[in-house]
């Protein structure tokens, strides 16, 4: 399923990092088992290959595409909307490895906390709060993010919001970005100074970051109890 979701779009390595957490604290599958992601991938874009389209095209169209537009942040109100809409050339190439090693920083950090502290992957809320951070994550940090690769992450903060209703706001604070976000896009409608919309994404994800780690020390807590009291 993966295969066939980087097939369709680039944005699915989102959740990538979620999965090697996953396959790191369970070990439920094989380390091979990953290795049928580019495979379902080829597999999908094999009837554009027999249409004519380079072999190679499967593999260099992703690698050009996040090269794409020469910019560190586009309409998307991410860390890098404070700096500014957008940076020549020079800026961005000097940016751009920079905010994917912080990105990978940041990732790798909070997985070493979670792997430390046991989180329970078993707990729906937790496995959903851990998969929504890593999505949130990469959109917050990685250079050159559209408004539009935010859809994931409104499309799992909804669906966390029917498990978890008090934590609704964040379904709505993520959507209601995402809507000014198309409206500037599509209408040339600019409610709101991109910046303004930032500082809002970046609180929610504070607070998302701090409930994770909250969830997961609680968590641990009562595990801890309940082999402390049997």
């Amino acid at each position: 399923m993966l295969g066939i979701a980087l097939a369709f779009k680039l944005q699915t390595v989102f959740i990538f990092p979620f999965f090697l957490l996953y396959y790191f604290m369970t070990k439920k599958c094989s380390i091979f088992h990953f290795l049928l992601i580019p495979l379902v991938d080829v597999l999908m874009c094999l009837p554009a290959v027999l249409m004519g389209r380079p072999f190679m095209d499967i593999i260099n169209i992703y690698v050009t595409q996040t090269d794409y537009g020469k910019q560190i942040q586009m309409n998307c109100p991410n860390l890098y909307a404070f700096m500014c809409n957008n940076l020549e050339r020079a800026n961005y190439d000097l940016l751009k490895p920079f905010a994917i090693l912080f990105t990978l920083s940041v990732l790798i950090t909070m997985f070493v906390f979670l792997v430390v502290k046991m989180a329970d992957l078993k707990n729906r809320n937790t496995l959903l709060l851990i998969l929504i951070w890593s999505v949130w994550t990469c959109i917050m940090f990685l250079p050159s993010m559209h408004e539009r690769y935010g859809y994931l992450l409104d499309v799992l903060t909804i669906i966390y919001a029917v498990f978890s209703f008090k934590r609704v706001w964040f379904a709505v604070v993520c959507n209601l970005v995402s809507l000014r976000g198309y409206c500037f896009y599509l209408f040339k409608y600019d409610s709101f100074d991109i910046r303004y919309t930032a500082i809002l994404y970046l609180l929610a994800y504070v607070c998302l970051t701090v409930l994770l780690i909250k969830e997961t020390v609680r968590s641990n807590q009562k595990e801890n109890m309940v082999k402390f009291i049997s």
